[in-house]
């Protein structure tokens, strides 16, 4: 993305409010500023431009790390990890430090992991009745449906039951949740989500787009897509997909150098306008306001008819 200063900025709005850039005391700078970070930021909002849109693959979890410690999960909090090897998303079943979840040929590790599915089954857990902890190659412990919760569990540990529940042989299983946050530690934030893809579109023409809906933390993608691994026949492919997003606004200082270039004059003539609003000058704000139109109708006629750089709006159509 081609950039310029803030300063440059504030100092082009200085020009168009008062006509020169030599006297802009702390109050006004103050002032200029914040109308080009709003100006900006209705802008950047407003378009999937190029220069802050990307295609990015993105998984739903974090990948496992050899020596990072998991917790074991609770109840309202399952600690699930992407095993980047086999592609396949499991969850701790007691606390984890070493322990992989799937070895050199994809055998699950049953005695710490369980592999993530959209929905579990088993029969109640009873009193007096032998239960199988899991192994680490592949064989999977006994689950059970605790009557006292209603929630799916998953041996680690073999034992004869007692009279009441063990929770401490057991797992909590959850649900998995096909979802990408919009803040991925070690990610770009995400603004908004254009598309969703099952390969990289810019590579790959076949490249299909994915169902997606917009939740409150991030973005959810239900199952589907192709080829993957299946457990239990619930189909958790792709275990990546690929994201056309545009990236979070955030405000700048007067000392920053990384204001959009092609923001620039549309975001200083903006200014200077609510500049002059705010002096109760509504004459001048309205003619500097279709100044900053006009130079941001220019951006779009350079994207879009001198590069022709548009796509069709898809439109849901209800009868």
């Amino acid at each position: 993305m081609r950039v310029v200063t803030v300063q440059s900025v504030i100092d082009l709005a200085a020009i168009k409010y008062q006509g020169q850039s030599s006297r802009i005391d702390a109050k006004l700078g103050a002032s200029l500023l914040q109308f080009i970070n709003e100006a900006g930021r209705a802008r950047w909002e407003s378009v999937f431009h190029p220069d802050w849109t990307t295609v990015e693959e993105r998984a739903f979890r974090a990948d496992w790390l050899v020596g990072t410690a998991y917790a074991a999960p609770a109840a309202t909090v399952p600690v699930e990890v992407l095993h980047r090897r086999s592609l396949a998303y499991l969850q701790t079943l007691r606390a984890s430090t070493g322990q992989e979840p799937a070895n050199a040929t994809d055998q699950v590790n049953y005695a710490y992991w369980h592999p993530c599915l959209a929905s579990y089954a088993g029969d109640d857990w009873a009193a007096s009745t032998a239960y199988t902890g899991g192994t680490a190659t592949d064989t999977p412990g006994s689950v059970v449906r605790n009557p006292a919760d209603g929630r799916y569990y998953a041996c680690h540990t073999t034992h004869t039951s007692g009279a009441t529940f063990d929770s401490t042989k057991f797992g909590i299983l959850t649900p998995f949740l096909r979802d990408i946050d919009y803040e991925q530690a070690g990610k770009t934030a995400i603004g908004a989500v254009r598309d969703v893809w099952d390969a990289d579109p810019r590579i790959l023409p076949g490249a299909a787009p994915l169902k997606f809906d917009i939740a409150d933390t991030g973005v959810i993608v239900p199952g589907g897509g192709r080829g993957g691994s299946y457990y239990g026949g619930i189909n958790l492919q792709p275990a990546t997909v690929w994201l056309e997003y545009r990236s979070r606004w955030t405000d700048h200082v007067a000392g920053g150098s990384s204001f959009p270039y092609v923001l620039s004059l549309w975001a200083a003539n903006a200014a200077a306008a609510e500049q002059f609003r705010a002096e109760g000058q509504d004459d001048k704000f309205t003619a500097k306001m279709k100044d900053a139109a006009a130079h941001w109708a220019r951006e779009l006629d350079i994207l879009e008819r001198q590069q022709r750089q548009t796509r069709p709006l898809r439109v849901a159509v209800r009868n």
